[in-house]
């Protein structure tokens, strides 16, 4: 057996029999004449010897090789746990076992991966019930597992009495028949059924979801606040039925690319906030709705959504104080037809059309998604008139205004932007347009928002726009954030933010014009690059703002979602 600690031969050292010196003097001895007076048994003991010396040398190369083998691994094994050992002094082992749970919460994997990673986190995830409160339950009628069953099972009693998060997603492709309310009596739902007192919020996808809130399948739902339906739970009208108690409740999501209808046992008067996208009802929805604050609507009118022809001109709402509108359509293709391309906007007249909004004090048109932008654009005479006469009977309370990926003159913006005075929060942002050809661009393509004569407009002393001196435009503005991705002049920029920096009371009643608090200028976005991180940080003018900042004022500058320091 070798030594351990030196791996030593344990028969002694090596020694070779034959020298190769007595070779080389043999072969000298005989150079240049005949071998045949030479003893044949010693050069016959010299090559038996040598033979067993060979052998020698490979047993002592196997056990070198094997004790290389040995000292390699060693090495890897030390490595391994000098990796360990640094990670107990990483950044993320310091945090305390409190802000992991905050972190945990935000993550998206869930804890069954997350009390996968080591014994701490396992047990932090095993001690935070809150972890196991967002819950996704898969349900098949025609192959219910018993698996799903026993996860929703461990999920339930390892949230304990933590409010809980679900949404039930429920198929019967399985079954190759109707969908029926049979299902319920599943002891899955049984489950959910027991814990109904901890629900919070509630997404179900059932064709009959409402069905599942009937007395007699939940008892009460004391706590739930938020109720999403997806699919086409209320795509035509049905008798009432009756529906387990809901006193919190006060949010409904309907996610469905059908037409709705208002169902008659959702206690509506309760509700405060309202998600659709579906356009033809929402007069109907208002009606239903007293309590309305917040009204958001994400549409695809080119896909499953029609625009109705027989909506109503107007519905007059004195609650609403908040109104979302986002069109979700992807760019289209260079070969779509031209009408197509501005269905956005008909929708858009649509909506305003309807509405009536006269304490409204927040609108958000965001005219595209962040990753297919694609602006609304071609603005006729009168989809310009009713977007202005919408704003004009909004704008006594109106204080937020956000128009994303709007394209259009600047006669016309501030044409709207004079009927609200009362604004105090402006976000604009301009269209790359990127991906469309040059011919499409030029057929569409209107002046960008945030442009220098836009930027001027906004001056708190000079006018550029006709104006008399004494009526600057938006004189309550204290936050605007612009998004730029065509054109910009860092020098006019700075002259006009400059301008409304008013930090005196006294002065800023005497010129009519509020303090501006907050200033955001993006540059692009993630998705699109338009301006080069080098370019932004060498504008040069820009850090001259930092002298409103050391006073008070907020700018932030970004360029492709990084912060520029000025």
């Amino acid at each position: 057996m070798p030594c351990e600690s030196c791996g030593g031969n344990p028969k002694g050292p090596f020694n070779p029999r034959v020298s190769i010196s007595s070779i080389q003097d043999a072969f000298k001895e005989y150079h240049g004449r005949g071998t045949l007076h030479i003893n044949r048994s010693q050069v016959q003991q010299v090559l038996s010897e040598g033979e067993k010396d060979l052998k020698d040398y490979d047993t002592e190369i196997a056990r070198l090789q094997a004790r290389v083998l040995f000292f390699e691994r060693k090495k890897d094994r030390l490595q391994a746990h000098l990796s360990d050992c640094t990670s107990l002094i990483s950044s993320i082992r310091r945090l305390p076992d409190d802000i992991l749970r905050i972190i945990f919460d935000y993550h998206a994997c869930g804890p069954l991966i997350l009390g996968a990673v080591c014994s701490h986190w396992r047990a932090i995830v095993l001690s935070t019930p809150s972890l196991w409160s967002q819950i996704t339950f898969l349900f098949d009628t025609g192959r219910p597992l018993a698996m799903t069953t026993n996860a929703l099972q461990l999920y339930l009693d390892r949230s304990k009495e933590s409010a809980l998060h679900m949404e039930i997603f429920v198929s019967h492709f399985g079954t190759g028949q109707p969908l029926s309310i049979d299902y319920f009596e599943h002891q899955a739902f049984q489950y959910l059924a027991t814990h109904a007192h901890r629900w919070k919020t509630l997404g179900l996808t059932i064709e009959t979801s409402l069905g599942f809130l009937e007395r007699h399948s939940v008892f009460s739902c004391p706590e739930l606040e938020h109720l999403t339906l997806y699919g086409s739970h209320l795509e035509g009208p049905s008798p009432p039925i009756n529906l387990t108690p809901m006193p919190k409740l006060h949010i409904v999501t309907i996610d469905s690319s059908y037409t709705h209808y208002v169902h008659p046992s959702v206690p509506w008067h309760q509700i405060t906030k309202l998600s659709l996208n579906s356009l033809s009802s929402v007069p109907q929805f208002l009606v239903a709705c007293p309590n309305l604050l917040v009204l958001q609507i994400e549409l695809k009118p080119n896909e499953s959504n029609p625009i109705p022809d027989d909506v109503q001109t107007s519905t007059t709402h004195h609650g609403l104080s908040k109104l979302v509108l986002s069109f979700l359509q992807p760019p289209p293709d260079e070969d779509d037809d031209d009408d197509v391309l501005v269905s956005n906007l008909d929708v858009l007249v649509k909506i305003l059309a309807q509405l009536d909004l006269p304490n409204l004090n927040s609108f958000q048109l965001l005219a595209s998604t962040r990753v297919n932008r694609y602006p609304l654009t071609d603005w006729s005479v009168e989809a310009l008139a009713i977007f202005t006469s919408f704003m004009e009977r909004c704008g006594g309370h109106l204080t937020v205004l956000n128009l994303m990926d709007l394209s259009m003159d600047l006669s016309n913006l501030l044409s709207i932007l004079r009927k609200v005075p009362s604004l105090v929060e402006l976000t604009l942002s301009d269209s790359p347009l990127s991906k469309m050809s040059m011919e499409r661009r030029s057929r569409l393509f209107s002046p960008p928002l945030v442009s220098s004569a836009f930027l001027r407009s906004l001056h708190a002393f000079r006018r550029f726009d006709g104006l008399s001196p004494a009526s600057p435009l938006l004189p309550k503005l204290q936050k605007l954030s612009l998004q730029v991705d065509n054109e910009f002049d860092e020098e006019v920029f700075v002259d006009t933010i400059s301008s409304r920096w008013i930090p005196s009371d006294d002065y800023a009643q005497e010129v009519g014009i509020t303090s501006l608090q907050k200033v955001e200028l993006r540059f692009g976005d993630e998705f699109f690059h338009t301006f080069d991180l080098d370019t932004v940080k060498s504008m040069t003018k820009l850090s001259s703002l930092k002298v409103l900042w050391k006073q008070g004022m907020k700018v932030d500058v970004i360029c492709g979602g990084i912060y520029v320091d000025l």
